[in-house]
Formats: structure tokens, sequence, C-alpha cells
């Protein structure tokens, strides 16, 4: 697994994203959602640019014949 490059995104606050992720058997995100009780802001914006650095950036182990699985990825994205 890699982390996603955030750099891109301006906020004027450090924020921090919790998302539920989809991965499936070659490693690949299928579904991300936003974990609204702990992420720090609720600027949809910049959720959705961090959702999709994520789905384009992050990749997992792949596991073949596994079925799809539950991950969770915690995003930090500083003010600037």
């Amino acid at each position: 697994m890699n982390n996603p490059s955030v750099d891109h995104i301006e906020t004027d606050v450090n924020v921090t994203i919790n998302l539920k992720l989809t991965v499936n058997g070659n490693g690949e995100i299928v579904s991300a959602s936003n974990i609204a009780s702990k992420t720090t802001t609720t600027d949809q914006r910049i959720i959705n640019q961090v959702i999709t650095a994520v789905k384009s950036q992050v990749k997992y182990s792949k596991d073949p014949g596994a079925g799809v699985v539950t991950m969770f990825l915690t995003v930090k994205v500083n003010a600037k």
C-alpha cells in the first residue's frame, strides 16, 4: 500500500479525512466514502478531492480469488 499525494489540495486549516474503502482482489479501490463522524471538515470539495486522489493513487497488494474487503484510511491535508 502507498499513501496518496495531497499536496495539490488547498485548505486554510489542517484537516483529517477518514475514509472507508472497498478493495477488490486486484488491490484496486472500487469505492471510497467519508466517515463524517471522524473527519475534521465538512467542506465537501476537500473531501471529494481527497477521495479522487486516493482512488487514483492508492493500490493494495493483490490477493487473487479474494472477494472485496473493507479497509480504512486516514489522510491528513495541511493548511497552505
